[in-house]
């Protein structure tokens, strides 16, 4: 293998920063933004990256050459970032195809842009193998780390007194799901590590305890995908490492195999399983394969090469919903994720995006298969091949997020720059040298001959748009965090019951980026909570009036950018416009109509949701239109057979109308429905024993057939999670006490 020359504080910088991020990536959150783990780690990213691209500016400013790698991957990862961008270009929502989702930072066009640039800084700035080895040996510690924090955690042992600290299903990472899938990774890059240092007790002895603790982590939690990711990563080691290697750490593999091995097995047998099982653990929810497949083929019918853009699974998953899904216990939850990447760029990227993933997961192979074909000498490039198998395998079995793609992105660079140092590699990998100084020999005046150093001024081509760009992405990333810093003290100034801070707090996240939908949903909520506020007290002048009216006026206003500019597409936004108009539908005479019409857009936006349904009709039944009400509640019952809730509003509506008996049938159904000696199922006995007086007054005695909705009912599971019975149409709203009359002021002609 060739060796690279050690060069100055540009190089140190470049050779230092993939080290610095992968210790610190896995651990790094920060609980001052909306969500605490994601966006903080992709902050981390963006920042690194930036740094090395200053630094790399420089360094090809002052110096030489410019060093670019060619490897197998170009066209890859080109091909698939130019998909990203026609797709974001064409997006049913472009600021959440550029930035992101609520919550969910990764994948963006900012977000594969970033790594992108990352990969080629490090595949061609990278000029020490002693880096290499620093950056697995950081990924197997802060992975473990990771680990060993999750296994207290799960163990009901916590880092500190905050609430998000004291949960079981704490972990750095921000999701069990991501720290299973990394931990897969990181185990077997201990292992591979330790075949390779197994003559170095001390070295042998850490990696055999990392791969343990990582071991320990997926037998636990106990879900398929960690034990799978483990067990083809250890097919994946033996055909990259020759057998003669293997057998050199015999004992250290055969220690790895049986604990595993003994762990799984005290972990499932009932004897021993009370010791390790935490039955209080939440585990991750996830949508499943068939679900995700229906939304993902039903993006690509209607949207076949490009898909939706980046980010906005979140909104096909309410406009595909599956119908199947109602009578599942997951029919009232939204995914903004599919089972798998795969799916998931199939849903956001079309086609074309398919077509260039499938591409990139070809190339990887081809590196991974070429890795097996180094020296033994140079065991880094086998090491660093498994783990990009590994880190691959992981987009088939779970999402990609910012820290699993990281990982792959990384491992691939170093894979790819360490090739280059071995000239059997040359047709996969190898480095393309741009000269951008001359060096001229000139006689001084001493009569000695010195060089003269003359730059070329391609090199100002080359250095100002990386700087812009730099400054550009530093810009943007500071203005989106600062609008997740204000919203986070919104969030505190609120459990503090501090509203003049709320409102100002979220004027200012608002201002910081005016393209999120969620903070002017937050927003119009917090408006109206102050309006509401003022109602309370009683005894209101003109003035208080004034106030009301201008902040109802307001927080309206507020809604309707959401819906209408920010997000149109994101049935939240429409729900939350529809709660406004309801919590002052006793003192705006239309009001219920505007919250009928934001309803319906929101029912066009999420066609297989019975709650909305549910809410509709609770809208029209408290307009006193108990027919439309009627309707709407049967038709949640067609959408969802066995929702409890909405039988019982039906016979609600039913016995308004006058049709006692079909009252009575359904409140029959609603009560094969609810837990037996429940206070719903006491509340609904009562009612009946109530509708059967009046049947019996009105001489109705004969037995009644049961409906097609009974027999259905009964048909289909019965339902693990009702809501609690109420009826919809007296409910109040939930964004606050609803305004009463007399609390506006008169309007005059």
């Amino acid at each position: 293998m060739k060796k690279l020359s050690a060069k100055p504080i540009y190089d140190r910088i470049i050779n230092f920063t993939p080290v610095v991020l992968m210790a610190l990536m896995p651990l790094f959150f920060l609980p001052i933004t909306t969500e605490y783990f994601e966006f903080n780690k992709q902050v981390l990213l963006i920042l690194g990256t930036i740094l090395l691209l200053v630094t790399w500016a420089f360094k090809t400013l002052f110096g030489k050459q410019m060093e670019i790698t060619k490897s197998v991957m170009d066209m890859p990862f080109i091909g698939f970032l130019g998909v990203v961008i026609l797709s974001t270009i064409f997006s049913v929502n472009q600021a959440v195809s550029i930035y992101g989702s609520d919550g969910r930072a990764f994948p963006s066009l900012l977000g594969y842009g970033v790594l992108i640039l990352f990969y080629y800084l490090i595949s061609s700035g990278i000029n020490s193998i002693g880096t290499m080895k620093n950056v697995l040996n950081a990924l197997v510690y802060s992975i473990s780390l990771n680990s060993f924090i999750t296994i207290l955690s799960y163990f009901g042992v916590y880092l500190g007194k905050s609430a998000f600290l004291q949960t079981y299903s704490f972990t750095p990472t921000g999701s069990v799901t991501t720290s299973i899938v990394i931990a897969g990774v990181s185990s077997i890059v201990s292992i591979s590590l330790m075949v390779y240092n197994s003559q170095h007790v001390k070295a042998k002895a850490i990696y055999l305890v990392s791969t343990l603790v990582n071991v320990t982590l997926i037998a636990l939690v106990n879900v398929w995908f960690g034990w799978a990711l483990f067990l083809a990563g250890l097919v994946v080691m033996t055909l990259v490492l020759k057998a003669k290697t293997l057998t050199q750490c015999k004992v250290g593999l055969m220690t790895v195999l049986v604990f595993a091995t003994l762990l799984g097995v005290l972990r499932n047998v009932p004897q021993t399983s009370r010791a390790f099982v935490n039955n209080s653990y939440p585990y991750e929810i996830v949508l499943p394969l068939r679900a995700s497949w229906s939304v993902a083929t039903s993006v690509i019918r209607e949207y076949p090469l490009l898909a939706t853009g980046g980010s906005t699974f979140y909104l096909d998953f309410t406009r595909y919903r599956p119908l199947f899904l109602n009578n599942t216990d997951l029919w009232n939850i939204r995914f903004d994720k599919p089972f798998n990447e795969l799916l998931n760029v199939i849903s956001e990227f079309g086609l074309l995006g398919l077509a260039a993933f499938i591409y990139i997961g070809s190339q990887l192979i081809v590196l991974v298969k070429k890795s097996a074909k180094a020296k033994e000498d140079n065991y880094i490039i086998k090491v660093l091949g498994v783990a990009v198998a590994v880190a691959t395998l992981v987009y088939l079995v779970t999402y990609a997020t910012t820290l699993n793609t990281f990982v792959l992105v990384l491992l691939t660079a170093l894979l790819v720059r360490s090739m280059q140092l071995e000239e059997t590699f040359e047709k996969v990998s190898h480095v393309k040298v741009i000269p951008l100084a001359k060096v001229n020999k000139v006689v001084s005046v001493t009569g000695l001959e010195e060089e003269s150093l003359k730059h070329s001024p391609f090199k100002l081509v080359i250095v100002i748009p990386a700087l812009l760009l730099a400054v550009y992405v530093g810009f943007v990333t500071t203005k989106n965090y600062m609008a997740e810093f204000f919203t986070r003290s919104s969030i505190y100034a609120a459990q503090s019951n501090n509203w003049d801070k709320v409102y100002k707090y979220q004027e200012a996240a608002i201002k910081a980026n005016p393209l999120k939908d969620s903070l002017y949903v937050r927003h119009a909520q917090t408006i109206l909570i102050l309006a509401n506020s003022i109602a309370a007290k009683g005894d209101l002048t003109e003035d208080d009036k004034t106030l009301i009216q201008n902040l109802v006026a307001q927080s309206i206003n507020v809604a309707k950018v959401a819906s209408e500019n920010v997000n149109p597409l994101n049935v939240r936004t429409w729900e939350t416009r529809a709660l406004i108009y309801k919590n002052i539908s006793q003192a705006a005479q239309n009001a219920t109509e505007w919250g009928i019409a934001s309803y319906n857009i929101a029912v066009q936006l999420d066609p297989t949701n019975p709650k909305l349904r549910l809410d509709l009709g609770g809208m029209y039944y408290a307009k006193g239109d108990y027919l439309s009400a009627a309707s709407q509640f049967r038709q949640a019952i067609s959408l969802k057979s066995n929702y409890a809730n909405a039988y019982y509003n039906f016979a609600q509506a039913l016995a308004q109308l006058g049709d006692y008996s079909n009252a009575k049938a359904s409140l029959e159904t609603t009560k094969s429905l609810v837990p037996a000696n429940s206070e719903d199922f006491k509340q609904v006995s009562a009612e009946i024993e109530v509708l059967n007086q009046k049947l019996s007054s009105m001489g109705t005695t004969t037995e009644q057939k049961p409906t097609v909705e009974q027999i259905q009912a009964k048909e289909e599971p019965k339902a693990a999670i009702q809501e609690p019975l109420n009826t919809v149409g007296n409910q109040q709203p939930t964004i606050g006490s609803d305004i009463k009359e007399n609390t506006l002021v008169e309007q005059k002609n």
